[in-house]
């Protein structure tokens, strides 16, 4: 794994932990998410249905996995997770302040 970018420092430090990550999760019972297509390209279940239930069905989730998105310094959110040390962290983060 690769050091994570300077710019993704401070999302990596914003995240709130483990126990703010489980109840935010736990949190999105009401959205029925099938994880196991991301579960399948190496998303762990959790961050999969937090994924789907804040980006959308399963074809948007993968594609935005596969998007530069500017909040995260134009990279990739599967690049971040395969590549990058801490790279959960800074997913988590930036799913855990989307709206």
């Amino acid at each position: 794994m690769i050091k994570l970018p300077e710019e993704l420092k401070d999302l990596s430090n914003s995240y709130l932990g483990e126990s703010a990550w489980n109840r935010f999760v736990s949190n999105l019972y009401s959205c029925n998410a099938t994880t196991d297509e991301l579960c399948n390209i190496g998303i762990p279940k959790d961050m999969a249905k937090a994924i789907i239930c804040k980006v959308g069905p399963v074809e948007h989730s993968r594609r935005w996995l596969g998007t530069n998105i500017p909040a995260l310094s134009n990279y990739k959110p599967m690049e971040i997770l395969k590549n990058y040390q801490d790279g959960e962290r800074v997913i988590r983060a930036v799913l855990m302040r989307m709206p």
